[in-house]
């Protein structure tokens, strides 16, 4: 099984470096976007809440670290999660349910750019308002978290050792975006311009929310922006996936419960922002077909089934068991 997975990586990556060498254009000019993105965007507006939020979690309870999450960002919540962890303020199973919790957007990143895609601040308010409701929906179904109050385990971290680590963490999140951005380039100049409009969106945003957020700026109906842009924030993106396992590579964690967790979070935005449709005026409204909103809805169930122990089987059942 070893020598399969080692040999099926070996293909993999000849044929990137084969791409590479026959496509060199695209690739620098990508790879220079996502180094702008990082220099002028991400580093500025991340950077700041990594040093400051590894001071807080070595002081803050367990459950308050969701807070963190929302105000400053993708990963910064995970970070602050597998900080926890190794301080012992949380137990390695609430630690790993919490992650995707409190892996959530920050409003410097909603209102930054959703404000340009929505027509009235208060829609921005009102994803915001989403994004937080399907977060905590997902804690909900759940089971109970353990926080442990010992106040021997807490661990202060000086400020050189919270700048130690926010560079480490910042730099795997540039270098997620950066390859991002590559990859995401290359698919959109070699097949995905072949696949209809709709589902060119929604593979921009699955991979990298933000070119999946640059996208929408072709949708003309605000409804169905509304609802594409709180999906494509609650699951996050496979790049804030990498980005989340990185920061919390080496302390002990796995990210068992993280991308079910996510798609979950992603299916009940989906709903909720479906909901919402009946605050806007009429000419406004989109409304999913029938089948979406039954897979979210159905997904949601199974996984809180599933994640409460109950006798459903397969392989899914024993992902998610503790």
């Amino acid at each position: 099984m070893e020598k399969k997975k080692a040999y099926l990586y070996c293909v993999v990556a000849a044929g990137a470096m084969l791409t590479l060498i026959l496509d060199t254009k695209t690739a620098l000019v990508a790879g220079a976007e996502g180094v702008e993105l990082c220099l002028k965007t991400l580093i500025p507006s991340l950077f700041p809440f990594f040093v400051v939020s590894s001071v807080l979690t070595s002081f803050l309870p367990g459950k308050y670290l969701r807070i963190i999450g929302f105000v400053a960002g993708y990963p910064v919540g995970a970070q602050c999660v597998s900080q926890a962890y190794s301080a012992g303020n949380l137990s390695k199973s609430s630690a790993e349910r919490m992650l995707p919790c409190c892996s959530n957007a920050g409003p410097a990143f909603l209102f930054g750019i959703g404000a340009g895609l929505l027509p009235e601040l208060w829609m921005c308010w009102l994803l915001w308002g989403v994004h937080i409701l399907s977060s905590f929906l997902l804690s909900a179904v759940t089971p109970a978290m353990k926080f442990p109050h010992n106040k021997n385990t807490y661990k202060s971290v000086s400020l050189n050792g919270a700048l130690r680590q926010s560079m480490k963490a910042i730099s795997v999140v540039c270098g997620w975006v950066v390859m991002f951005r590559v990859i995401l380039a290359f698919a959109k100049r070699w097949f995905l311009w072949l696949l209809p409009g709709d589902w060119e969106l929604v593979i921009s945003g699955v991979l990298e929310l933000a070119n999946g957020f640059a996208a929408l700026k072709s949708v003309n109906s605000i409804g169905k922006c509304f609802v594409l842009m709180a999906s494509f924030l609650g699951f996050g993106g496979i790049c804030v996936t990498m980005q989340t396992f990185g920061v919390i590579s080496g302390r002990g964690l796995s990210g068992r419960y993280y991308f079910p967790g996510k798609i979950t979070q992603g299916c009940i935005s989906v709903l909720l922002a479906t909901a919402c449709q009946y605050i806007l005026s009429p000419e406004q409204r989109f409304f999913p077909s029938m089948w979406v909103i039954v897979i979210c809805a159905v997904w949601c169930i199974c996984y809180a089934l599933v994640l409460w122990r109950h006798k459903i089987g397969g392989r899914f059942s024993s992902l998610v068991r503790v």
